[in-house]
């Protein structure tokens, strides 16, 4: 799943979507770690502040802590 820059949805709500999704799905278990703020950043051409709040918002909805 990409990010879309036309979408009216933030582009961090979209990269909360995304990682939502990956621990849904199983692509990222219970106890792994999430890739780094960087390697997200790197990977979804975003900024870190726009990461960290995508991980806040997961961590608020119950998905990582």
């Amino acid at each position: 799943m990409n990010l879309s820059s036309a979408s009216p949805i933030p582009k961090y709500y979209q990269l909360a979507e995304i990682l939502r999704n990956q621990i849904a799905g199983g692509s990222i278990n219970p106890g792994d770690q999430l890739p780094t703020e960087d390697a997200l950043s790197q990977t979804y051409n975003l900024s870190r502040g726009t990461v960290r709040e995508a991980i806040r918002v997961l961590e608020k909805d119950g998905y990582i802590q």
